[in-house]
Parts: structure tokens; sequence; C-alpha cells
């Protein structure tokens, strides 16, 4: 008979009567009507009001097999410490890149004694926290991204009387840019584990130091982005126009647009693109999509709009973006002489991003004919003449 126990993480075993070897006590044959016990001795850190569960299993050997003959769980809870922690951030939902943020560390002495030389500790965990920006009062350890507050630097620290709290703050912000270079570096997380403790032990607390500890998780939301371009002779999309430029007036011209999408950090879903088409130009029917989803395109209100179920995160930025082709005609007219064409509106992209339950979006600016990517394309040429 074996007695196989699953500790927490965070548990530390200090020791059992009899010994337990790793995470299994070797009980042996076990008579009929025999009995016994084990004490475990240990140490279980963690946040106030959490709980833990220790579990249990009884194995026996039956015909050469392992057989669970019991299973048994206690859920301990974690009361209040007498010394708390608590982390406020600022702002408190979802950041993006270059936000800056605002921790605040609040304390209390939650007892009816003074506690006295206070330490606390704050372990900054993710890759977009820029630490060349941290701004505290603490020492940084910049080889484990830990800040240290203690009586030099914070002389409060010394003696936390009873019923006293206060804050503890400092401020930082994030990278620019998502760190991304393969496909799995996505849902970017900020992560903040905080403990104070005193080595001041109140008389009813079973412990060698007294000890609170707090941690904050932030996430950082996604971005999505439309690279819109224009074309008057585009080769590799295989649409031929047959006019030429620069456009006249009453002569319709055909030009090629290209829509690229290139999704960041996050998964994102219920993808909605809109955009229209100006007055004097309209849809000519040829489109081409690197997916199942097209535009559509109603006649009545110019509107163009195309859905997508879902694009998974890094989609544009480390492989291949989702990509339209579609061909507009346009029809130039008197007052339009000397002037350029606008081609396609402003472009708005919404998406919900499943990793934050936020929405995200952006918009990107109309095309004109002086925007047009035609390789050695003299601007002066986009404008109407007679």
């Amino acid at each position: 008979v074996k007695l196989d126990l699953d500790f927490p993480k965070g548990f530390f075993l200090k020791k059992s009567n009899p010994q337990i070897i790793g995470d299994v006590l070797e009980i042996g044959n076990l008579p009929k009507g025999k009995n016994g016990s084990v004490i475990i001795t240990g140490v279980m850190s963690g946040p106030d009001q959490s709980f833990f569960e220790i579990k249990s299993k009884l194995e026996s050997l039956f015909n050469g097999k392992n057989v669970i003959v019991s299973e048994k769980s206690a859920t301990i809870n974690i009361a209040s410490s007498p010394l708390s922690l608590k982390i406020v951030s600022e702002p408190s939902g979802v950041v993006f890149p270059e936000s800056s943020l605002k921790y605040n560390l609040i304390y209390a002495n939650n007892t009816d004694i003074g506690l006295k030389d206070v330490i606390i500790k704050a372990k900054l965990i993710g890759e977009m926290f820029n630490f060349n920006s941290l701004k505290t009062s603490g020492s940084f350890d910049s080889r484990n991204n830990i800040i240290i507050w203690n009586a030099a630097s914070s002389p409060e620290l010394r003696l936390i009387d009873p019923g006293v709290s206060g804050v503890i703050e400092f401020e930082m912000q994030l990278k620019p840019n998502y760190l991304i270079k393969k496909i799995n570096d996505k849902n970017f997380v900020l992560k903040v584990d905080a403990e104070i403790s005193s080595p001041t032990i109140p008389y009813y607390v079973a412990a060698e130091k007294t000890i609170g500890l707090a941690s904050s998780e932030i996430k950082i939301g996604g971005a999505v982005f439309i690279e819109s371009s224009a074309y008057f002779r585009d080769p590799s999309s295989n649409i031929l126009n047959q006019d030429s430029l620069p456009p006249k007036v009453n002569k319709p011209v055909n030009f090629i647009i290209h829509w690229a999408i290139k999704n960041f950090a996050t998964d994102i879903k219920n993808v909605a693109i809109k955009s229209y088409l100006p007055p004097g130009a309209r849809f000519t029917g040829i489109i081409k999509s690197n997916i199942n989803s097209v535009p559509i395109f109603n006649e009545r209100t110019q509107e163009i709009i195309w859905q997508i179920d879902k694009i998974i995160a890094t989609k544009g930025v480390i492989s291949a973006p989702i990509e339209v082709v579609f061909q507009v005609q346009v029809i130039p007219n008197l007052t339009q002489i000397g002037s350029e064409i606008p081609l396609v509106g402003e472009v708005l992209i919404s998406a919900l991003d499943e990793f934050t339950g936020s929405q995200i979006g952006n918009q990107f600016g109309p095309l004109t004919t002086k925007d047009l990517k035609d390789a050695g394309f003299d601007s002066g040429n986009g404008n109407v003449v007679p």
C-alpha cells in the first residue's frame, strides 16, 4: 500500500511523520483492521482570501496492478495576513504598447503590535515592460527584475504601528512595439508578484515571519492594421487596365485597390472592414481574395463591407497577410480638371479581441490618384486633364 499526496504550487513540506519521500508515503503491507496516520508540517504562501487543496489517494497492488482504494482532499482557506498588501494599477484594464503604468502597493498593519524592519519586494514579469523607464524610490535588481523597498529607501517601513497603512508606488512605460519574432508570440501579459514581510511575529501567528502576498496581472490588447494601396498598372494582380494616364474628362479609367490585413498580438474574431466609393466611382465586380471571404459592394449606398470570421495572431506580421484586390472605375468630370480623383474612402476595421474580450479597431485614410504606387509614377499624372 502507498499514499500519494498532491501538494499545491507554493507549498513547502518541512517535515512529516512518518517520513514522506517526494510526494509518496510507502506503507507496505496493511493487515485487516490495521490503521495509521501521517502528520505533515509545511508552509504555504498565497494571497489573502485565497484557498488551496491538498489531495491524496491510497493505492494498493492487486493482481500486479496499482488500484486506487480511496481518494480524499482537504481545502484550506488562507486568512487575511496580519501584514496585508494590495496592488492597484492605473490604468487597471487593458493596456497597449507605449502605455504608461503606475502601480500603488498598499500595505497595512492589521495587528495590535508594531511591525519592525518591513521589506517590500515586487517582481516584474513580462517582456513588454520597458525597464529603462522605471521610476521608483526603491532599489532595482535588474538581473531578476525585482524592486526592493526597506527602511533605507522608505523610512516609514522601519516601524509600522498597529492599524497604520501606507502606499509605495512605482511607474513604468511599456515598450513601443509588440515583441513578435515567431508565431507563438502573442497574448502578452504584465504581471507583478509582490511580498511584504517583517521579522516581528504576532503571538497568534505560527510562522517564522509575518508575510503578506499580492499579485497583479494586466493584459496587453492586440492591434490590427490595413495597408490600403492603389495602382494603375499592377501585373502581380493579373488584372489588366486598358486605359491610360493622366485621366481625361468623361473618359472611364480603371484602378486596382489592395487591402492587406496585419493582425498583431491576439486572435481576433467578428472582423468587419468598411469603406465606400466616392461619387463618380463604381465597383467593376473584379475581385480576388486569398481567403474564402470577399468584400460585398452595395450599389445603393456605395458601401464596401468585408466580414471575416477570425484572424489568428501574427497573421501578416511574420506570415503572409490576408489580402483582397479589387478593381474600381471612375469617370472624371469637368470640375476635377487639374485635381486628383478620389478612388476609395476612409477604411474602418473593427474586431473582438479574443484574449482581452474587448473591441479593437482602427481607421485609415482615403486614396486618390496621387497615392498610386506604380513604379516610377509621377503624381502629376494623377490629375485630370481635359
